[in-house]
């Protein structure tokens, strides 16, 4: 999956043989591996193991490396974080937006290849995501 906001996430390092957590900001448009749950658990681009950010969103201290240069997007308005859902089940399918179209979504079941993805009647790009 690619996350369509920035995500505060717990990250995961390796440092003298273990491994060490942080929280950290992922950029909108990263890609991540989810879990059979939905949450983010992987960052792709390096294999970080991710966790929950376990505090509240509007008390993240966020600071950007590489000189403080944020990036262009970057709006702390949007930014949100993985809720953990009550009851934890499984997901049995994906609400996906195609990058390229955001007006396009599709649905895809869980463990499918997109063989028998279906168009979702609800417009993906709709901003009305709660704030986490």
């Amino acid at each position: 999956m690619v996350l369509r906001n920035d995500t505060l996430v717990r990250n995961h390092d390796y440092e003298k043989g273990k491994a060490v957590g942080f929280d950290a900001l992922l950029e909108a448009g990263i890609a991540v591996l989810v879990d059979a749950y939905g949450k983010p658990a992987v960052q792709c681009s390096c294999g970080n193991p991710l966790g929950t950010f376990e505090h509240d969103v509007d008390s993240a201290d966020v600071t950007f490396q590489d000189n403080g240069k944020k990036w262009t997007a970057y709006d702390p308005e949007k930014v949100v974080k993985i809720e953990p859902v009550a009851e934890e089940r499984p997901v049995t399918a994906y609400e996906l937006v195609d990058i390229e179209d955001e007006d396009a979504g599709l649905e895809r079941r869980a463990g499918t290849d997109g063989a028998q993805d279906i168009p979702l009647r609800n417009d993906p790009g709709a901003d009305d995501r709660p704030r986490g």
